[in-house]
């Protein structure tokens, strides 16, 4: 049985300017701000911080981690 497809998310290439532009290069990783991701998925900012909070497996601490003030100012 095949899977209905969710006409209402669209797959965009990553080398897309829309998805490039909203990645950084931050402590040697290519990583994407929460805010960013969050209007990628449509959720809240915060509905996905809680959903990376309760699966922390998923979220390695190399790529899911908080900024300091020194490398906001950066960006």
């Amino acid at each position: 049985m095949e899977a209905e497809e969710d006409a209402s998310v669209a797959i965009v290439p990553a080398n897309e300017p829309a998805i490039s532009d909203l990645v950084y290069t931050m402590r040697g990783v290519q990583v994407m701000l929460d805010g960013d991701l969050a209007m990628l998925y449509q959720v809240e900012t915060g509905n996905l911080s809680k959903a990376a909070g309760r699966n922390a497996e998923r979220f390695p601490s190399e790529v899911c981690f908080k900024l300091t003030s020194d490398e906001w100012a950066d960006l």
